[in-house]
């Protein structure tokens, strides 16, 4: 099937004209955690309070059929960084390291003349924390090597650690208050819109920046005033009796199916999460406007996008770790005045993995080698693409529940085909 791109706004004309500049336009990618594609204003969410990403999305074009090539942190992102899927990357679990020697998009790009630069979370595991980025104004949040020792100080003092993982304590300790990732974000703000301020006079190198946050991960601990007005407003989701095994194994696993959580915990950490999503956008808003403000947005790309979903209770799951859309699918809207249709919705499915292949495009750099990957490029001029497959790839390595080395327990291999806008078309389990 062609894909599709339209535009809510009738008079707007699809003539697209190119960029005067005749530098390469500079690239920044805005890139949350564990951010679902339904919680968004622009995505017909009518109680979630973004007005910043649904103003990106009003100037660029949402894509409503992306998603992640892992529904889980590190391999999602290694699989974003590199465009290759987790099993090419040899990364399947939180606690596995990208190889060196496999390049990556920003590798690419500062081959081709660009200044890379990582300004926060990319969740990168090992001692290589660059991965091709020239520079790091912000390190990561809680940087760790297998088998080192952890420095500083405990990463929560007055809740457990467990809160931040998939287990039924997330949800049951849930609320208003402040965590080390809302301080971590603020930070990640700040030094982005330095960062922007300090190229806003120009420069002789185009820029490819990442601004990388935590949120809206768990734990489900949200500001007081944002709480307050979701907890009222939010609908307990309905919880369908006939479940697939896999999707009761998953529940059953994380203590979530027998007992029931109760309503209550529920409402409360589902407010929180609202709450923690319009909590981004403000964020999120501040760059945006450190773009404008500093002259950069009419030769700057900007793309936002999550590393892949939460859950927030819909089938009565939470997090991430399966194949619903809520959890392997991704928000994804790119801005680029001029070049990509402003106002429009794409319904081409695509891939984080795809984003690598398509900045490159567009940079006018060489390709990376071996990638699983594809440019999105042919899409973002707002005229229909009978070439573009709509089809992807995800994976995951479910460790049935216990954790731990894949490599120490055989683990089941999930893989999903997405096609015909079903993320779910096809689905084997190996063992």
């Amino acid at each position: 099937m062609p894909s599709a791109l339209t535009t809510r706004n009738s008079e707007l004309s699809l003539q697209i004209t190119k960029s005067p500049f005749l530098m390469p336009p500079n690239i920044l990618i805005i890139m949350t955690d564990q951010h679902s594609k339904h919680f968004l204003g622009c995505a017909g969410n009518d109680l979630v309070r973004t007005p910043n990403l649904d103003r990106l999305a009003f100037q660029g074009t949402r894509f409503t059929n992306a998603y992640c090539g892992a529904p889980v942190c590190v391999p999602s992102r290694m699989s974003f960084m590199t465009s290759r899927t987790p099993s090419r990357n040899r990364v399947w679990g939180n606690n596995h390291i990208l190889s060196s020697g496999i390049p990556t998009w920003a590798h690419a790009l500062g081959a081709s003349g660009y200044e890379t630069a990582l300004i926060g979370r990319m969740h990168f595991v090992g001692s290589d924390h660059r991965h091709g980025f020239e520079r790091r104004p912000i390190g990561e949040y809680s940087a760790t090597h297998p088998g080192a020792p952890k420095h500083g100080g405990s990463q929560w003092t007055k809740f457990p650690g467990s809160t931040s993982g998939q287990s039924r304590v997330s949800v049951e300790i849930a609320g208003k208050g402040t965590t080390s990732y809302q301080r971590f974000d603020e930070q990640v703000t700040t030094t982005a819109c330095d960062y922007l301020a300090a190229h806003s006079g120009g420069s002789d190198r185009p820029f490819a920046a990442v601004v990388g946050y935590v949120l809206p991960h768990c734990p489900f601990v949200a500001p007081a005033d944002l709480f307050d007005y979701y907890y009222d407003r939010v609908s307990i989701p309905d919880v369908e009796t006939d479940q697939p095994p896999t999707v009761q194994r998953f529940r059953a696993h994380r203590n979530i199916l027998d007992p029931p959580l109760p309503e209550e915990r529920i409402r409360i950490a589902l407010a929180a999460y609202y709450a923690l999503c319009e909590y981004s956008d403000q964020l999120i808003g501040q760059v945006l406007d450190a773009v404008n403000e500093n002259g950069l947005a009419d030769n700057t790309l900007v793309i936002y996008a999550s590393d892949h979903g939460e859950m927030a209770g819909a089938h009565g799951c939470w997090w991430k770790s399966c194949y619903y859309e809520g959890s392997a699918g991704v928000p994804l809207i790119m801005r680029q005045p001029g070049v990509i249709l402003e106002n429009g919705t794409s319904d081409a499915i695509c891939n984080l993995m795809d984003l690598g292949p398509t900045v490159i495009d567009v940079a006018g750099g060489e390709p990376l080698p071996n990638i699983d990957g594809r440019s999105m490029k042919p899409l973002l001029n707002g005229r229909p693409n009978d070439v573009w497959a709509n089809e992807t790839f995800s994976e995951l390595v479910d460790f049935q529940g216990g954790g731990g080395d894949p490599l120490a327990c055989p683990p089941r291999r999930h893989e999903a085909s997405c096609q015909n806008l079903n993320a779910a078309a096809s689905l084997r389990n190996a063992v």
